[in-house]
């Protein structure tokens, strides 16, 4: 389950879990491909890059390895890992302790206190905590972001890829409408023209490189209907494919 906040992101819950806390628990270092909150109704210790800073709620980024440790008093920790648009696109390195706050320890609270059926039931209410806290956080609304948003759609369009705009959105967990936006403003194109120019780039270098059929390059570009694709490509380059490959090889094969 997924939902989408405010700021066009999308988020995702991909862990979710309660438990206790004893005096002396000792916890394990590891890490995780996403996001993850970390909330304590009782003071714990966390470990992270050879610091150890106690803590009751804290927000660990992607990749970072940790370890949560007790802090000398019994009590229950809640843990969700989470995706969103900015999780795997920024350098964090060090976790984002979270002040105390009254709306965000009654929603941990209450999911802490849930029995574990209902917990795991309890998708839309992890979901509404997540958006509010994403919403504070630089990382999801900063260029940084956009930029690596913008690079990341890049990357998607080589010409091996045939992906939409919405699959790409859904990917990268943001809304078409914001990813579309974020790439217009960052580059002054819309994505199907970008997509389009490394297409018909690469359609280029296959008919002065290879003996392909246009029909066979037309397809392997993710065009279905050859003859669309040589509209494209004239276009482009205000000429047909055949009059390119026989300009430049002198052999014309469609």
């Amino acid at each position: 389950m997924r939902i989408q906040n405010e700021s066009g992101f999308y988020l995702m819950v991909e862990l979710q879990g309660q438990v206790d806390v004893e005096p002396e628990y000792p916890g394990y270092e590891h890490f995780h491909p996403f996001w993850e909150l970390i909330w304590a109704d009782v003071p714990i210790r966390l470990h992270c890059g050879g610091e150890c800073r106690t803590v009751r709620a804290a927000l660990v980024p992607a990749g970072l390895r940790h370890r949560v440790s007790g802090a000398g008093k019994a009590g229950r920790m809640l843990y969700l890992g989470f995706r969103f648009a900015g999780s795997a696109q920024e350098n964090a390195v060090q976790p984002i302790l979270l002040a105390r706050d009254a709306g965000v320890d009654e929603a941990c609270a209450a999911l802490l206190s849930m029995p574990q059926p209902q917990f795991f039931a309890a998708q839309s209410e992890i979901l509404t905590l997540l958006s509010a806290l994403i919403s504070r956080l630089p990382v999801a609304a900063g260029a940084g972001h956009r930029a690596a948003l913008t690079e990341k759609v890049r990357q998607l369009c080589a010409p091996e890829n045939h992906y939409s705009v919405q699959q790409m959105a859904g990917m990268l967990y943001v809304s078409a409408n914001y990813l579309s936006n974020v790439f217009h403003t960052e580059t002054g194109m819309r994505i199907k023209e970008y997509q389009t120019l490394v297409r018909m780039e690469e359609a280029l270098r296959l008919l002065v490189s290879t003996e392909l059929p246009v029909a066979a390059i037309a397809r392997r570009l993710g065009y279905a209907n050859p003859s669309y694709f040589i509209r494209c490509f004239e276009q482009r380059y205000h000429r047909t494919p055949g009059a390119v490959r026989q300009t430049e090889t002198g052999n014309e094969k469609e």
